[in-house]
């Protein structure tokens, strides 16, 4: 392929929050909604009770072994494209916000 990116973008966030997020996230099999249920205060109990895990066989060394992987193409991807990389510290902002 001859395609050259113009910018890419870099998501940054720590290991164990992204597996936080990762391990707790929950769809609703009939809306489609996506739901972190860190804080499952807020989410209505009949729809909590019919949650079901986005990944079901995961865990926390499964996602940090992915994790290891993504980093070795992300430092390459960075090299690569250095001057057009734009980065984001996910970090800052609320699961909602991702």
């Amino acid at each position: 392929m001859k395609i050259k990116p113009t910018r890419v973008i870099v998501l940054e966030c720590d290991k164990e929050i992204c597996c936080d997020r990762i391990l707790n996230r929950h769809f609703d099999p009939v809306t489609g909604k996506v739901y972190n249920i860190t804080d499952s205060s807020e989410i209505e109990k009949n729809i909590k009770d019919r949650l079901v895990a986005y990944f079901p066989d995961m865990d926390r060394d499964k996602v940090k072994k992915r994790w290891s992987l993504w980093n070795q193409f992300q430092v390459k991807v960075e090299e690569s494209y250095q001057e057009l990389a734009l980065k984001f510290n996910t970090e800052e902002f609320t699961v909602e916000q991702v």
